[in-house]
């Protein structure tokens, strides 16, 4: 009898021990699902033409001639009607976790304002816009405003779907910008780059595109070659000084002990006894275990806390084990 007690009491530990660490595991199989590409493509209407559920042929430079007259590559007089486009946005599944789909963007065009200026855009229209395409949806663009005020080189693009209807997925069209050549735009090559580039999946969770495909505008010249640019190393962190440690001094001389006779014991006086010497409280984690990967950061060890905390559950639920025992041999 003592013994299937003691069985139940160290069953009961390990059952409730294998539920901590599943809570605490929970949740570290969501992947991430970025889309394939975010990319500029200088003729939207060249077959396959873009639209809301379709990206056709990218085409990466167009040209526009600075003379008041459409001509050449021109959708308008001296400008461009261009697409910032999506490719492989996961599809909507409705699970947990996994959700797929997109519910809004946001991304920053980078470009020379003393050339070219944006100068519409086309965010919400639901036969051209991927976020707007499915019904129930209400989109909404809270970017910079257009034409582009040229303080700086950007200008940004802010989309929420705010409705109820089911998530987008695929490949389509983000937003449909219009670009005008400023009238004193110097001759030249000219390249418009995707930055800070994210779609919100059915969870509202941003996830970074895996590439972003850049363009260029070619003012009074034929289109060369595009040029990617390279991208920035991140800064490799300084690692923070370390002391340096205290040098051990050199041992001096040693002195030469003198023996002391040991003195008589006196009659009916007892054994002298030593005092025992406190051994010194070791430093280091908690009982001598390191802190190893945390799990929210996706490391693969526990921290001392779960850890912790499941020897406490096992200590208590084995003692009520042991109790339990004691009281039934007492009625046996």
């Amino acid at each position: 009898m003592r013994n299937a007690c003691l069985m139940v009491g160290l069953a009961a530990s390990f059952v409730a021990i294998a539920g901590l660490v599943l809570v605490t595991t929970s949740g570290r199989d969501a992947q991430a699902q970025p889309a394939a590409a975010f990319a500029i493509d200088m003729d939207p209407a060249s077959a396959p033409a873009n639209n809301a559920n379709t990206v056709g042929t990218i085409q990466d430079c167009a040209r526009i001639d600075i003379n008041g007259v459409q001509d050449g590559d021109e959708d308008v007089v001296d400008g461009l009607i261009i697409d910032v486009a999506v490719q492989g946005v996961p599809a909507y599944t409705g699970t947990p976790g996994s959700p797929g789909g997109t519910t809004g963007h946001t991304y920053t065009v980078q470009y020379p304002s003393a050339q070219l200026t944006v100068d519409a855009v086309e965010s919400a229209t639901p036969a051209v816009n991927m976020v707007a395409n499915n019904v129930g949806s209400s989109v909404s663009q809270a970017g910079d405003p257009t034409p582009d005020d040229n303080i700086d080189n950007d200008w940004n693009s802010s989309v929420l779907d705010i409705g109820t209807g089911i998530p987008e997925d695929g490949d389509g069209v983000l937003d449909r910008l219009t670009i005008l050549a400023e009238v004193a735009a110097t001759p030249g090559q000219y390249q418009l780059n995707l930055l800070n580039a994210v779609h919100l999946d059915a969870e509202n969770t941003a996830h970074t595109p895996l590439q972003n495909l850049p363009a260029d505008i070619a003012i009074n010249q034929a289109c060369a070659a595009v040029v990617t640019p390279t991208p920035t190393a991140s800064p490799t962190p300084t690692a923070s000084p370390t002391a340096s440690p205290t040098p051990t001094p050199s041992p001096g001389p040693t002195a030469t002990a003198t023996r002391t006779a040991s003195p008589t014991p006196t009659a009916g006086a007892g054994t002298p006894t030593r005092t025992p010497t406190k051994a010194p409280t070791p430093k280091g984690g908690v009982g001598g275990i390191g802190t190893g990967g945390s799990m929210s950061d996706g490391g693969d060890g526990m921290s001392p806390f779960v850890i912790g905390g499941a020897a406490i559950m096992f200590a208590a639920v084995s003692l009520g084990g042991y109790t339990l025992t004691r009281r039934l041999r007492r009625e046996l």
